[in-house]
């Protein structure tokens, strides 16, 4: 079992992080501290020496993971590995995981015997959970259930084997807190089976049931239905375990749970977004009537039925098309969240004028109006279409971020096929009389791919091409993440993955900071035989430098599902570039999301948003004005 040792300023810190730990990775963890110094009048500070202590103290031929508070704390630790002899020193790992966090979700994953890599890639991403509570619009709150496909328990799968499942209410009144959590991974990890947990309640999920950050980014509350599904040979037996698990309270004490969980949920700010305020959060009570939804965009049975289903027992739905030219601008003004469809040909100017002036109090009162509405919730997964001059102050505005997750992925994968095993060449060589039978295609296995924006799209990117046996690096806006990567950073680290990666996928937002992000010295800096594929908004990338390096470097290719211009009513599509007589380019009409059923599919993620939004808890896909705006 690997071992544990934490590294503080202050001795006390360090021992109360180590008896905390050890709560969560069962009696058998060896944890180690190395805190203070021995000083009087001076306690606080750090000493190689007692770090070398303290490794030797919890050694183990598993591996030792250090995790240190700040400053010289790293350097001390750093200087103890100096002191190791070289064959110890090959079997410690020093982490930049928070050191609380970390060592929490470290004790937990060393317990359950998992590798020392696994261990520390585990204590890395420790933040996510509260990342994902306190700041949803960077966590990129997105894995939500994918309801409109039918019950995910009833899903039959289409190879690999039978998944089996069960809904359990978590009437605890602190929900799966870290100690219940930590006691529900132990407990899903003692059986050979796979598996998985998702909020059926919020819609996060699902989330590997061995990970305590990926269990714990799930923010299961008090009242949520959860559902947990699970593979493998002891499948029902880690079903049975958990379910004895939740009808013990999850761990908790009798008086820590109760027998009906109350549906109030008190609401959060929702910090760094428009509007981002207290003032703007609805809290409703499923059953009662709640706030009001009006819906913008004309919407047929199929879209109703979704929407009803979602919403119908938080909040009053009214349709703007089923509204009479006289009342529209006052149903805008009541309205307490507008979900759109296209935002830009929804309203009229008028209409957008009496909004944002119905968002002042002096005007509200004289025209005995309700307040605005507080969300702007949008079906579509981007907001750079987003008229921000026209929001009144106050108001909150949601992108449906992921809305697509799932089948963009896919198509994220078959481009990056199509161009490494060469696929249209070979065609249409085949089709003019050709058989280049021995003209290599390129292997993946063993490669790097690189996500550029790890949100909803990326997040279903990556476990597709782990399948393939590549590694994966992301970049995201936070530099953590719940979800297992080889590396994670932000995009200041862009062009150290550029030089690393075989393939390079680019599936983050189009806002002001991104916009030209790849021009011609970031392809300069990737591997001259790299793949680049676009499934997120084409202005990311500088056309005439993209067309210029596919010219100049035959071995690079790129393959876009979104363009500079994009074609509508009717007018044919073109391309500033002949990006389509070169062999090393690939294009699709920016249909990766578009499957059957795929409206009702993103709508359903979207009205899920709302009614978080309703209930009081964090919404996901904020947007910030002065992101998009220059």
């Amino acid at each position: 079992m690997v071992g544990l040792v934490l590294v503080s300023h202050s001795a006390r810190l360090a021992e109360g992080v180590a008896e905390l730990a050890a709560q969560m990775g069962g009696a058998e963890l060896r944890i180690g501290v190395a805190g203070g110094l021995d000083q009087p009048g001076d306690p606080l500070g750090t000493d190689a020496t007692s770090v070398v202590r303290a490794i030797d103290d919890v050694w183990s031929e598993d591996g030792v993971l250090v995790l240190m508070d700040l400053g010289s704390a790293v350097l001390s630790a750093d200087l103890a590995l100096e002191l190791l002899t070289e064959e110890r020193r090959g079997r410690v790992l020093l982490t930049a995981a928070p050191l609380v966090e970390g060592a929490v979700a470290a004790a937990v994953a060393a317990g359950l015997g998992e590798p020392l890599e696994r261990v520390a890639l585990v204590a890395r991403g420790a933040l996510a959970a509260k990342i994902a509570e306190l700041e949803p619009e960077t966590a990129g709150e997105d894995a939500l259930r994918e309801a409109s496909r039918g019950d995910p328990s009833a899903q039959p799968t289409a190879a690999g084997p039978p998944v089996r499942s069960v809904r359990l209410a978590v009437t605890n009144r602190l929900g799966l807190h870290m100690r219940s959590a930590a006691l529900f991974v132990r407990t899903a990890a003692a059986y050979d089976a796979d598996v998985t947990v998702t909020d059926l309640t919020s819609g996060r999920g699902p989330a590997e049931a061995r990970s305590l950050s990926a269990v714990a980014t799930l923010g299961v509350r008090q009242g949520d239905e959860i559902l947990v599904q699970a593979s493998g040979p002891q499948a029902g037996e880690a079903l049975a375990a958990i379910e004895r698990l939740a009808a013990e309270g999850w761990g908790d004490a009798p008086d820590a749970a109760s027998p009906e969980a109350p549906a109030l949920v008190e609401a959060r700010p929702q910090a760094g977004a428009v509007g981002s305020s207290s003032a703007g959060a609805v809290v409703a009570r499923p059953g009662e009537p709640g706030p009001s939804v009006l819906v913008t965009f004309a919407a047929d049975e199929p879209a109703r039925a979704v929407i009803e289903d979602v919403l119908g027992d938080v909040a009053s739905v009214q349709y703007l098309h089923d509204v009479a030219d006289g009342e529209r601008r006052s149903a805008l003004a009541g309205a307490d969240v507008l979900l759109f469809g296209d935002i830009g040909d929804a309203l009229t100017a008028d209409e957008w004028t009496a909004l944002a002036a119905a968002s002042e109090p002096a005007a509200s009162a004289a025209k005995s109006l309700p307040a605005p509405a507080r969300l702007i919730q949008l079906v579509s997964a981007g907001v750079d279409h987003v008229p921000f001059e026209r929001i009144p102050p106050g108001v909150l505005v949601a992108g449906n971020a992921g809305g697509w997750a799932e089948p963009m992925a896919e198509h994220v994968l078959a481009m990056m096929l199509a161009l490494a095993k060469r696929l249209l060449p070979e065609h249409d060589e085949l089709r003019r009389g050709g058989f280049s039978d021995r003209v290599p295609t390129r292997e993946l296995r063993g490669g790097t791919c690189a996500i550029v924006g790890f949100g909803g799209i990326g997040r279903a990117v990556a476990p597709l091409v782990r399948a393939l046996g590549m590694k994966v690096m992301a970049l995201n806006t936070s530099g953590a993440t719940g979800v297992p990567a080889d590396f994670i950073g932000t995009l200041a680290d862009l062009n150290h993955v550029l030089r690393l990666a075989d393939v390079v996928v680019l599936t983050l937002p189009l806002t002001a900071a991104s916009r030209g992000l790849i021009g011609a010295r970031e392809l300069g800096c990737m591997r001259r035989g790299a793949i680049l594929v676009n499934v997120a908004r084409a202005p990311i990338v500088d056309e005439a430098a993209l067309y210029r390096h596919l010219c100049a470097n035959a071995g690079f290719s790129a393959a876009f599902d979104v363009w500079w211009h994009e074609p509508s009513g009717g007018e044919p599509f073109t391309v500033g570039h002949p990006f389509f007589e070169l062999p090393n380019f690939l294009g699709s009409p920016h249909n990766s999301g578009i499957v059957d059923g795929w409206f009702e599919f993103g709508l359903r993620r979207a009205v899920l948003n709302v009614r978080r939004h309703v209930l009081g808890r964090p919404v996901a896909g904020l947007a910030r004005a002065e992101d998009y705006v220059t």
